[in-house]
């Protein structure tokens, strides 16, 4: 009797230490298919560079696995949509590792805004569960770039459409816009641009285009190159911005000197207003337009009056000299720019009344951050426009613009966070249409 039940005990025992094997086990599969994956990758020559540290992973039904890892900069924004490329590995039941490159593209909304959803639902030939998600474009391709297959996704379903990842080569001039009198000329700058389309083909013979964005390569008269183009089918490219020096640059040491002019009192006033200039005033989540070359503008106007004594002076951040920029290339030389009012749109405001100090405190930073240089990702027109604007602002009106998909603050991400303040009630912003303010001229 006792060794039957001494019997029984070590074969519960021996059971539930199998099954803690077991679950032990299950901790770990992820790690362990990254690596069987990564290894695969690596046996297949690492076509493409990957970003191994934002892998998702989506375990299936019937015990196969899958494992999403984006391409390293393999997002591609333009003005309107997104690319967003990956590579996707399958694990079957027999640890047989698949992969292809898949490029994501989105009809109403940055596609990194749902990329996990919507791959998710490739993966699973699932749905959109909403419809809010619009259409999402799936093109498929092996290791050598070559197209195997495409669809769409939507609200409805997963079905088989005719995509193409096209692109039109266009050689252009910049047209030399006119300088002032204190300004040097500028040559026209060479470039060669593609615009690249997602092009839809169907049965009849017809088909749709829809822009995605631009990738261009010129040399502008810093001497900084673009972005190169892309390749065909992948989409790749670097997308490149040109990014002009000012109309009319000015020392703004000495204009910001000339607010000395006017008394300072108790009846004295101080305002600052923070602008911006869409890069599309018809679409204003738009980031770059490269029908005009123009990438928006943020920019400052201070303004200081003492009964009929008053003086203005309206300015932005610019690169030095005109050059075609990129998210990836080093910081130029900057300029600060008097804002020609025929020129220069604002197409939404901000303006606050501050104090004597704070006024003070806005100018020496205006000018401190004058010299730095003009960095398309850390410090650009916008970076610099916010800095000065809260500098002077009270900490329940200083502004917080997040980052843009594309990775840096702009225009329209100013634009957007106006409007939400505004809608939230806050007093001092205006979305109407004007020119820029006049400047009061220099003094003596």
């Amino acid at each position: 009797m006792i060794k039957t039940i001494c019997g029984r005990l070590i074969h519960l025992v021996v059971a539930m230490l199998l099954q803690s094997c077991e679950r032990e086990i299950d901790k770990y599969p992820v790690a362990d298919e990254t690596e069987l994956v990564k290894k695969w990758y690596s046996e297949n020559g690492k076509p493409f560079a990957l970003e191994w540290g934002k892998s998702e992973i989506i375990k299936g039904n019937n015990e196969t696995t899958t494992i999403i890892v984006p391409l390293e900069n393999g997002l591609n924004i333009g003005p309107e949509n997104a690319t967003l490329q990956n590579i996707i590995f399958t694990i079957d039941e027999y640890d047989v590792v698949k992969g292809n490159k898949v490029d994501l593209f989105s009809d109403i909304r940055t596609i990194t805004e749902h990329s996990k959803e919507a791959i998710s639902s490739f993966v699973k030939k699932q749905r959109h569960k909403s419809q809010d998600l619009g259409k999402v474009y799936f093109i498929v391709y092996d290791f050598k770039d070559v197209l195997l297959y495409s669809e769409m996704l939507d609200a409805k379903g997963l079905k088989s459409i005719n995509l193409r990842m096209t692109s039109q080569k266009k050689d252009i001039k910049v047209n030399t816009k006119k300088k002032s009198s204190s300004a040097p000329a500028i040559a026209k700058i060479p470039v060669v641009c593609k615009d690249w389309y997602l092009v839809e083909y169907f049965d009849d013979g017809s088909s749709h285009w829809d822009y995605l964005y631009t990738t261009c390569s010129g040399t502008g008269s810093s001497g900084g190159g673009g972005g190169g183009g892309s390749n065909g089918g992948g989409g790749g490219g670097t997308p490149s911005y040109l990014y002009e020096a000012p109309v009319d640059p000015i020392v703004i040491q000495k204009l910001l000197e000339c607010f000395n002019s006017v008394p300072s009192n108790s009846q004295t006033k101080y305002k600052v207003t923070i602008h911006t200039h869409l890069a599309n005033p018809n679409l204003v989540t738009q980031v770059y337009n490269f029908s005009d070359n123009d990438p928006g503008h943020a920019y400052i106007t201070m303004e200081k009056s003492n009964g009929s004594t008053s003086r203005s002076l309206t300015f932005g951040f610019y690169p030095s000299s005109d050059t075609w920029i990129t998210g990836t290339k080093n910081a130029v030389g900057s300029s600060i720019g008097k804002e020609d009012p025929y020129e220069r749109r604002s197409d939404a405001r901000y303006t606050i009344t501050v104090n004597e100090a704070t006024f003070n405190n806005a100018r020496n930073i205006a000018l401190a951050r004058s010299t730095k240089p003009y960095d398309l990702n850390d410090y650009n027109c916008t970076d610099y426009a916010i800095e000065v604007f809260n500098t002077a602002a009270s900490s329940g009106s200083k502004l917080a613009v997040l980052n843009s998909p594309i990775g840096f603050t702009t225009p329209a991400g100013l634009y957007g966070r106006l409007s939400e303040m505004k809608t939230a009630g806050v007093s001092g912003i205006s979305l109407t249409l004007s020119d820029a303010p006049f400047s009061t001229p220099a003094c003596n």
